[in-house]
C-alpha cells in the first residue's frame, strides 16, 4: 500500500503528480528523496521523477523556464508551497560518486531526473526557490 503525502503540479507543463517516499518506480507519481526535507521543514526538498518510463512525469522538464511555478500541496501540513524556477538544466555527471545533497536552512526545491533521457549517465536538476505558502 502506497502512502501519498502530497502532490506536485507544474502549471506551464499542465502536469500533476502524486508524491511518495517509499520508491521511485511507480506510475503517476514522483519520489521524495528521504535524505531531503519536507516543504514544512527548514531545508531543501528533493523530488525525483522518471523522464521516459513509469508515466514519465518529468518528460518535459527541460521546457521549464525561469519564473515558472512549481506547486507542492502538502496534505500533512494542509499547506500549498509555491516555488519559482531559478535555474533549469544543471547537469551532475558525477551524481553516483558525489550524490546530490539537500542543504539545510534554505527553502528550495530540486526536481531531479535522468540525463540524457532514458539513461542514468547524469542527473538533470531544476532548482526552485520558495515564493509563497498558502493554506489548502
Amino acid at each position: 500500500k502506497t502512502v501519498f503525502w502530497g502532490d506536485v503540479s507544474i502549471p506551464t507543463l499542465n502536469v500533476d503528480w502524486k508524491i511518495r517516499s517509499d520508491g521511485v518506480n511507480g506510475y503517476n507519481l514522483v519520489y521524495h528523496y528521504n535524505e531531503s526535507f519536507y516543504p514544512s521543514q527548514n531545508g531543501t526538498v528533493g523530488l525525483l521523477g522518471h523522464r521516459t518510463s513509469y508515466s514519465a512525469p518529468f518528460k518535459n522538464i527541460d521546457q521549464l523556464k525561469v519564473g515558472d511555478e512549481v506547486i507542492i500541496n502538502d496534505y500533512l501540513t494542509q499547506r500549498k508551497y509555491i516555488y519559482k524556477v531559478v535555474t533549469n538544466g544543471d547537469i551532475k555527471w558525477d551524481y553516483k560518486t558525489n550524490p546530490i545533497t539537500f542543504p539545510e536552512g534554505i527553502s528550495d526545491l530540486y526536481l531531479v531526473t535522468c540525463h540524457p533521457p532514458g539513461t542514468t549517465k547524469a542527473a538533470w536538476i531544476v532548482h526552485c526557490k520558495l515564493n509563497s505558502i498558502e493554506i489548502l
